[in-house]
């Protein structure tokens, strides 16, 4: 399904219905992309006007440039994060009636979590990356759009937040203690927007 191309109200709506995708990885991957909406904004406000520096200029060129393409990614996301829980839910539904199968099963939900908490933390890290953006905008952007710039930092720090739940909620599943442990290091060093 592409949900890159659905209306607002058909998102909700299967965001409400009574399958588990998408649920609240997708969701944050939507939150991240509004962030960066926002982000854009405020930094288009801020080109229009005339008295600002030529190095401030550009640096809101830039910012607005990668808007864009931040926008698309976290979109793809939504479709990512869909993906991977649904294979975690065909792997749990595999036959296990031999010890060949339950060995398939096995190892096929287990590569299935792995994806599932990947997907989320590479959200998170790609969200985090974009602090000194968001508050580059905060701070030097158009005064009377500074709500706008710092509801995206709130946003920001919701898909955050949101996206390590999403990895967290796995991790008990995975029997690779070292990828474990390889995870929660790269959660260490996710920067929230609240911080």
């Amino acid at each position: 399904m592409d949900y890159g191309k659905m209306s607002i109200m058909e998102f909700l709506n299967s965001v409400a219905s009574d399958t588990p995708t998408p649920g609240g990885g997708a969701v944050g991957g939507l939150v991240a992309a509004l962030s960066m909406a926002l982000l854009g904004m405020v930094s288009s406000l801020t080109l229009k006007k005339k008295d600002i520096s030529q190095d401030t200029k550009e640096r809101f060129m830039e910012i607005r440039e990668n808007v864009f393409e931040r926008m698309r990614e976290f979109v793809t996301h939504i479709e990512e994060d869909c993906d991977a829980f649904d294979k975690v839910m065909k792997a749990f539904k595999m036959p296990r009636k031999t010890e060949e199968e339950k060995e398939k099963r096995k190892l096929a939900i287990q590569g299935a979590m792995k994806r599932a908490a990947e997907v989320p933390l590479q959200l998170a890290e790609r969200i985090s990356s974009l602090n000194k953006d968001i508050d580059y905008v905060i701070e030097f952007g158009n005064k009377n759009a500074v709500s706008d710039a710092k509801s995206a930092s709130i946003l920001a720090d919701a898909a955050v937040k949101i996206a390590l739940e999403n990895v967290n909620i796995n991790l008990p599943y995975i029997k690779d203690e070292d990828f474990v442990k390889g995870m929660k290091e790269r959660m260490s060093k996710v920067r929230t927007f609240s911080e």
